[in-house]
């Protein structure tokens, strides 16, 4: 299986937007202008995932500075194009962001996800921790 995992293209995003939306489509507002500001942020980084030359995957990482103990990164938006799950694409996209983010300095990473992912994130190396609370 040969997966290449890189940040965003601008010429990605169309394809990455409808990737979103069909994954995220009851809960995630994303819009096309969102994904083009992101190309502006010096602390967001989306990653697609490339089979076949088609895109099959997405992905973010976040990166911010903490008051204490340098920065830490959060992964979010992991979406692997229906017809495709199961095959070990998230695990890889998951697994480059865990390396960028070591190599950008990061002495804590951790997965936002829904409740029903978290079998996925502990497959990766993570382990349920605390409780995070939201407001929107």
């Amino acid at each position: 299986m040969s997966i290449e995992v890189r940040e965003m293209k601008l010429s990605d995003v169309d394809e990455v937007l409808e990737l979103l939306k069909s994954t995220f489509n009851s809960y995630l507002n994303v819009k096309k202008e969102h994904l083009i500001d992101s190309f502006n942020s010096k602390d967001l980084f989306p990653y697609v995932a490339i089979y076949n030359g088609e895109i099959i995957g997405t992905a973010s990482l976040i990166v911010y500075k903490r008051l204490s103990n340098g920065r830490t990164a959060v992964i979010e938006d992991v979406a692997i194009k229906e017809g495709r799950h199961g095959m070990g694409f998230g695990k890889i996209i998951v697994n480059v962001l865990i390396s960028n983010a070591l190599k950008l300095g990061c002495f804590k990473i951790y997965a936002e996800c829904m409740k029903e992912k978290i079998k996925f994130y502990e497959k990766c190396g993570f382990s349920e921790k605390g409780i995070i609370v939201k407001k929107y």
